[in-house]
């Protein structure tokens, strides 16, 4: 007799190769990379070997601030705001 079984697992991802790189990392807008690396320098900022809470916290702030403008951003769906002139007709 045959039984259905589930289980569930914490896989751990594999490392990031430059074959792994396709158009799927261009949906990022260029202006919003530095916020990434900014995440990046807070993580290890906080990793035991490398403490140093000033720091942190700098790159911590400057993250939510480049995240701030990135939702701004989206919300927008990549349109830029213009002006409307005054024409006689």
């Amino acid at each position: 007799e045959a039984k259905d079984i589930r289980y569930y697992a914490i896989t751990k991802a594999t490392d990031l190769t430059l074959q792994d790189m396709d158009d799927s990392y261009d949906e990022i807008p260029t202006q919003f990379h530095e916020v990434i690396v900014d995440r990046v320098i807070m993580a290890g900022y906080t990793d035991p070997r490398n403490l140093n809470i000033d720091l942190s916290m700098f790159f911590e702030r400057k993250y939510k601030e480049g995240l701030l403008e990135a939702k701004k951003f989206s919300k927008t769906r990549y349109k830029r705001g213009g002006f409307i002139r005054p024409t006689d007709f």
